[in-house]
């Protein structure tokens, strides 16, 4: 996985980039929320959620990856190119300091690139009401959170908590996954086992610390 950050100073863009196939059909099949904290905590007040795949479920019934099953354990993945579309249209839901709000298709998108085979998670969010916390930050913080379990109807909340595990959360540290860390590189010479169905029931979060002096680019 990698994560990518850059600002102009008024919006915040984000991509988040996942390679590993497990992981890609874990994420669509439960979708997945990204917070930003300026504060440098973990607190919830900006956010983007992505859609699951049971929101269009009625409409990806005959395309749509089946639940963890033994086709699952044998390494046998549908194409997810078709769920990838259908999420795409759906768009995202915004919350701005709790309240929500919709923006169109230009703010947010998902996509699957052909060659790569990479699944891509990209958003923008205004950073306008973010630099006015009284207690901002030099580093703040960005969460994945994605939520085990059955799917859901849209990417999950963290249920309130002030604190988390943090990067290696439950999702992420597990070697049974197979996957980087984020910020870390797959061993090539290794290849173990994925349990897909242990993936999809634990919960993923994720917490980033980052700058948002060193990713703007208002002197460029």
């Amino acid at each position: 996985c990698t994560l990518l950050l850059n600002s102009d100073g008024e919006y915040l863009f984000g991509q988040f980039n996942i390679l590993h196939p497990e992981l890609q059909m874990r994420i669509l099949m439960q979708g997945i929320t990204f917070y930003v904290d300026p504060t440098g905590k973990k607190k919830e007040k900006y956010a983007i959620h992505f859609p699951a795949a049971s929101a269009v479920e009625d409409i990806m019934s005959q395309m749509a990856p089946p639940e963890p099953g033994e086709d699952m354990e044998q390494g046998i993945l549908p194409d997810i190119k078709p769920l990838v579309t259908s999420l795409a249209r759906i768009g995202v839901e915004y919350d701005i300091n709790r309240r929500h709000q919709t923006f169109d298709s230009t703010w947010s998108s998902i996509n699957i690139d052909d060659s790569t085979h990479c699944l891509s998670y990209t958003f923008i969010i205004p950073v306008e009401q973010m630099l006015s916390e009284k207690k901002l930050s030099n580093t703040w913080k960005l969460g994945l959170y994605s939520e085990g379990g059955r799917p859901t109807n849209g990417g999950s909340r963290m249920n309130g908590r002030e604190q988390g595990p943090g990067i290696g959360g439950p999702g992420m540290r597990d070697p049974g996954i197979g996957g980087p860390r984020i910020g870390s590189k797959r061993n090539e010479n290794t290849n173990p086992k994925v349990d897909l169905r242990k993936m999809m029931m634990n919960d993923i979060e994720v917490w980033v610390p980052f700058s948002f002096d060193s990713i703007c680019l208002l002197n460029e």
